[in-house]
């Protein structure tokens, strides 16, 4: 996985994402399991609230470490049916 396929991922949702180039490192040094399963079920927008709510509790922390995650978790960054989807494919 390169930062321009990152990159395009982003662009194919049409959401408009401030500091890509930082979140596609961050994704790169952590979170590609997770990315992978937020482009499978086409929510890849949500990277964001993944990376910003694993700040808040590890700053050194790789996201894939925490996967699975727990349904309830999902919810709180995911809307319903795509935290269903989630939780499926992890």
């Amino acid at each position: 996985m390169t930062k321009d396929a990152i990159r395009d991922a982003f662009t194919d949702c049409n959401t408009a994402i401030y500091h890509l180039d930082d979140l596609a490192e961050s994704i790169l040094e952590g979170s590609l399991k997770i990315f992978a399963i937020l482009v499978l079920i086409r929510q890849v927008q949500y990277s964001f609230h993944f990376i910003r709510n694993d700040q808040f509790q590890d700053l050194h922390s790789h996201l894939d470490r925490k996967n699975p995650f727990r349904y309830d978790t999902l919810e709180s960054l995911l809307p319903q049916i795509a935290a269903k989807e989630f939780h499926k494919k992890q």
